[in-house]
């Protein structure tokens, strides 16, 4: 095969890989998009001091009508070195009153990132309702 053959076939290759990962996209996100709830959360400190925990807290607006269902929520935790925690937890959110959403001590310094996805079926309704992105820094230095 000769050189410019190659060429063609990467260009190829690359254009369906690219397909694939936008169809994915717009295959996911509308689901996201479409949710008439907001999943806010924050860090109650900004920049914490190694070994102190961290507090996450948040809000889910408006308050789903969730009466007997099971809220489960997932936890993204990205550390500073890349490596990922993922959690659950079953809570139940309020739009008029903020809840903990995590509670945990960071094992090194650097920038932290925490996202969460929470979801619930009520009735025939399937809901689903991903956060922001809330990051944090640990630090050494403190006092």
């Amino acid at each position: 095969m000769s050189v410019g053959h190659r060429w063609v076939w990467a260009v190829v290759l690359a254009s369906v890989l690219i397909l694939e990962i936008v169809s994915f996209s717009i295959t996911i996100n509308p689901v996201l998009a479409q949710s008439p709830y907001n999943f806010y959360i924050w860090s109650t400190s900004p920049q914490l001091k190694f070994g102190s925990y961290a507090k996450i807290e948040g809000r889910l607006c408006p308050t789903p009508s969730t009466a007997g269902a099971e809220i489960i929520t997932y936890y993204y935790i990205i550390k500073p070195d890349g490596s990922l925690i993922t959690e659950f937890a079953k809570n139940k959110y309020y739009c008029s009153k903020t809840v903990t959403v995590q509670y945990f001590k960071p094992d090194m310094v650097g920038t932290w990132s925490v996202a969460a996805v929470t979801q619930w079926t009520y009735g025939d309704s399937k809901q689903q309702v991903q956060s922001n992105i809330v990051k944090f820094v640990v630090n050494s230095n403190i006092k």
